[in-house]
């Protein structure tokens, strides 16, 4: 059976508060990653990557600049997907495991399953990360073992969307409880709905719309969050729709 494929895609970026965030879309066959990164990440990443694949470039190849206006950032847009996908061309069958980190993928979706107890993935034992290696809640990237999880925010409602990106459920539900507001936009205009579609928390959409969640809601670039959802969470929003239970 032939490995699967990983592909990648940099659709666009999110200001958040002080800093900008380079959304990252992966796939695996059918499954979908999505991750949110700094600049610095990707270089951190590459730093980490440099002296395992001998083609990659000493320093991080995209440049950085001062003036970070909207032109600048969608021109980095460009480049860090042309990084990337370069990344996963040379190394071959088996992406290194700081990319994976990176992407937030267990790497268990590139093994087929009679081949996972021989590599050690079950256990952990193995060249590959275990899926069940409990991630660091809330500790910034440094280096090639660390999650790529932010620290988290004093404001409530920064808290959640940051708990969305991380995909802690956890974390999101007691924020909720806590009376964050569902109603809240950042700076592209995305409300907690937007973001738990966009990283497909189906759990954390199904607490926003119980709390108040507006579905009608459009951001700066005048999406819907179902716009931003998956098929299957899709097709809960339709039966919320008709008959406002989850």
């Amino acid at each position: 059976m032939a490995a699967a494929q990983l592909s990648i895609t940099v659709p666009g970026f999110s200001d958040v508060t002080g800093h900008t965030e380079y959304i990252i879309k992966s796939s695996v066959g059918d499954q979908q990653f999505t991750v949110q990164h700094r600049f610095s990440n990707f270089v951190e990443l590459h730093d980490a990557l440099a002296s395992k694949i001998a083609k990659l470039p000493a320093t991080f190849p995209v440049a950085k600049n001062m003036f970070n206006g909207e032109a600048v950032k969608r021109e980095r847009v460009e480049k860090l997907q042309e990084y990337l996908r370069n990344v996963v061309r040379l190394s071959g069958e088996k992406p290194p495991i700081a990319l994976l980190k990176f992407l937030k993928i267990d790497a268990s979706v590139f093994a087929p399953p009679s081949e996972r107890s021989e590599r050690g993935i079950a256990t952990g034992d193995g060249p590959y990360p275990s899926s069940s290696e409990p991630l660091q809640r809330f500790q910034p990237f440094s280096g090639v073992n660390a999650a790529f999880v932010p620290e988290r925010p004093e404001d409530v409602n920064e808290a959640l969307r940051e708990g969305l990106k991380a995909g802690d459920d956890a974390l999101c539900k007691e924020l909720i409880e806590s009376k964050a507001d569902p109603l809240y936009r950042d700076r592209q205009g995305n409300t907690p709905l937007h973001m738990a579609c966009l990283f497909n928390r189906t759990d954390v959409a199904k607490l926003l719309l119980m709390a108040g969640a507006d579905m009608t809601a459009k951001n700066a670039a005048g999406e819907l969050p179902e716009r931003m959802a998956s098929v299957s969470l899709k097709m809960k929003f339709t039966h919320f729709k008709r008959t406002g239970t989850i």
